[in-house]
């Protein structure tokens, strides 16, 4: 309810000037912005984050991106938490996976890593 805050722009390299699918989080008192970033047919889509003071902001972006292409795995993004039965904060994403990037030819899995905050600092595994 209320009027529409900007938490981030596209103002990182990485982003090729697109900022899109967010998704936050809470960890350790802490909000935690992530979003993903560049061409989403390409293997320099990302993920990146930001740390945010509340809901509606202000938000500092972490220099990024945070989870890039790899080996296997190009153009992770889609970001979004779950929490299961014992407590444990998971992120799922998408990512295009056997060597081709892009329809129709690509074809994109669904990942889920598990999310841990050690020293405020997002660490996926």
């Amino acid at each position: 309810v209320g009027a529409p805050t900007t938490l981030v722009t596209p103002d990182q390299a990485w982003e090729a000037g697109i900022v899109e699918g967010p998704a936050m989080t809470m960890a350790g008192g802490r909000y935690y912005l992530f979003y993903s970033g560049n061409q989403w047919q390409t293997a320099s889509y990302a993920i990146g984050y930001a740390v945010c003071t509340g809901p509606s902001g202000p938000c500092v972006k972490a220099a990024g991106p945070w989870l890039a292409s790899g080996v296997g795995v190009e153009g992770p993004g889609g970001p979004e938490f779950f929490t299961d039965p014992s407590g444990q904060l998971w992120m799922s994403l998408h990512a295009w996976v056997g060597g081709q990037v892009g329809y129709p030819q690509g074809a994109r899995d669904l990942f889920v890593l598990k999310l841990s905050f050690p020293n405020g600092v997002p660490v996926a595994s």
